[in-house]
């Protein structure tokens, strides 16, 4: 094993056949720590193991197999086949109420000294003890967090998370039902991280990246389904947040942008902040109710697309009074998430739960919205004779003019609807 200079990443030079392990620079016989495993689930072979060892354990063996663990003075669980070991024995499958459990590329451990055990947990999910009866308050026999490997080069990072209080170092609740928006983790921000499927997207440091963390939906918006998330983890030593919007862009092809404000090809809309962006332009006349720099862990943000070619925001499951009519409805939309400033975590909602609560569950005001003669409606239809115009749809100039009078000149002087009338003049 070869440590590199940021001293927390081990290579695993060997070539041959062997199992080589790796320890902490420092040992522990009080107090409890956590620490955060990086380990790429392709990079793990057969007996990738992962725990705690006394300076006593051999550091390589002439064989492909278990080395953390196989002596008694050593503790390791296998991450390919999720088996406890010590002493050289299995102590059974970890951990053992999720037997479909799998281990994800960050996780962590907790070394509890104080007590002798020994505990993993993902960003989502307190795993339980793997182990008890560890050495415990004992400064003869420190314990030092290790890692073993038959797998030729591949990378393992040990980093110091905290010791336990000294963190908001919380559990996010695992993503739960169905959902059929996924995020697209072929073509991503250099420094976000897809997982769980699809369903979560976090940042590889929150500490220390502030932005190139944009993720689009893998599948275009359906009509009328909410596509939500929720947000695990701030970070406070930033300005800004959260931020959701949709693009015409497709996700497999576009080349990401720093913050997704700044993306200059197709057409993105963004709530960013209080404020709706269209292509990084603050969209005029347009204040958002809620303002998504004061996000904080556990909000849900969310967008509907409607048939109508509105597109509405969510927050908390509330359907938001703004609202703004973008794209066409033949037109693929796709959605945006962009983890900028103190945005550290979100994970997709589940689609059942989300499409049942805001299918068209307006309030009568809103409802208006979408009556024949409500400002709104009647400005959609201008918009929508204009889109017919531009793009060579009438079959007769008697049909267009037929149209122009009837859905533009008619509502303009019969209406005293000052934006409907700045509209009718600008369209």
């Amino acid at each position: 094993m070869e440590v590199l200079r940021d001293g927390i990443t081990v290579i695993n030079r060997r070539r041959d056949k062997s199992s080589d392990l790796v320890r902490g620079k420092k040992g522990y016989h009080h107090g409890v720590h956590v620490f955060e495993v990086n380990w790429p689930t392709d990079e793990r072979g057969s007996h990738p193991m992962i725990g705690v060892a006394s300076v006593d354990t051999p550091l390589s063996i002439a064989d492909f197999t278990y080395l953390l663990g196989r002596t008694s003075d050593s503790w390791g669980w296998n991450l390919a086949t999720k088996e406890l070991f010590h002493d050289g024995k299995i102590h059974g499958q970890y951990p053992t109420r999720n037997p479909d459990f799998e281990v994800p590329e960050t996780f962590y451990i907790i070394l509890n000294a104080e007590d002798g055990t020994l505990s993993f947990r993902t960003n989502f999910e307190n795993l339980g003890v793997a182990f008890r009866g560890l050495p415990n308050q004992d400064k003869t026999h420190p314990l030092y967090v290790s890692a073993s490997a038959t797998f030729a080069f591949c990378r393992i990072r040990l980093k110091y998370k905290c010791s336990e209080g000294e963190s908001d170092f919380t559990v996010a609740p695992l993503p739960t039902g169905h959902s059929y928006y996924k995020f697209n983790s072929e073509n991503r921000g250099r420094f976000v991280v897809i997982e769980m499927r699809g369903r979560v997207a976090k940042k590889r440091s929150p500490n220390v990246d502030r932005d190139n963390s944009v993720v689009l939906t893998r599948q275009p918006l359906k009509f009328d389904e909410a596509f939500e998330v929720r947000l695990d983890s701030v970070h406070a030593q930033w300005t800004g947040n959260v931020e959701i919007g949709v693009t015409t862009n497709d996700p497999r092809k576009l080349a990401i942008p720093e913050t997704m404000a700044d993306c200059e090809v197709g057409e993105t809309l963004l709530w960013s902040g209080d404020w709706l962006l269209v292509n990084g332009e603050a969209k005029d006349g347009v204040t958002m109710e809620e303002d998504l720099e004061d996000c904080t862990v556990g909000d849900r943000v969310g967008i509907v697309r409607r048939r109508d070619g509105c597109v509405q925001f969510l927050f908390n499951g509330r359907i938001l009074e703004s609202s703004i009519r973008f794209g066409k409805q033949s037109q693929d939309l796709y959605g945006v998430i962009d983890l900028y400033g103190k945005a550290g975590r979100v994970t997709i909602m589940e689609s059942e739960t989300a499409a049942a609560r805001v299918t068209y569950d307006l309030t009568t005001s809103m409802r208006e919205e979408f009556e024949n003669n409500h400002p709104n409606a009647i400005m959609f239809r201008m918009r929508d004779i204009v889109d017919k115009i531009k793009c060579e749809q009438y079959t007769s100039l008697r049909e267009e003019l037929n149209d122009i009078a009837s859905g533009i000149l008619l509502p303009f002087y019969q209406s005293t609807d000052q934006n409907l009338r700045r509209f009718s003049v600008i369209t």
